[in-house]
């Protein structure tokens, strides 16, 4: 199930997206050992200096500063060591797709509640 939503500013010169998002799925697989098939990722932009770090708005994203923002969504029956090799895979493959250093990638990890989730036609719950 993990939904991966990365946010950032448009790049300059423009980033080729589906291959970052292609790589970044194949890569979040063979860390954790979820199967491809069970991995949705997205990218959304922000408008040019709709995004306000320390005061002051950027057009384009940053190398040092305006963090891509990212969310990965799991089961809440997700243990620690799992949801941690998840956040260390994406940022690594982030940095790696990107140009950005790690430094400059916020990740924050959600539990997907059982019987708070609607997939594949159906009430979930686990």
């Amino acid at each position: 199930m993990p939904f991966i939503r990365i946010t950032s500013l448009p790049f300059k010169p423009p980033l080729e997206i589906t291959p970052v998002l292609v790589g970044l799925s194949e890569d979040f697989s063979q860390d954790t050992g979820i199967a491809l098939k069970h991995i949705s990722a997205s990218w959304h932009y922000l408008e040019k200096n709709h995004y306000v770090v320390a005061g002051n708005a950027s057009e384009y994203q940053a190398k040092q500063s305006h963090p891509l923002i990212v969310e990965i969504l799991a089961p809440d029956f997700t243990q620690q060591e799992a949801i941690e090799k998840m956040l260390l895979s994406v940022a690594k493959s982030l940095a790696r797709l990107t140009g950005l250093d790690e430094t400059n990638i916020f990740i924050n990890y959600q539990g997907a509640r059982s019987g708070q989730v609607f997939d594949n036609g159906d009430l979930v719950s686990w």
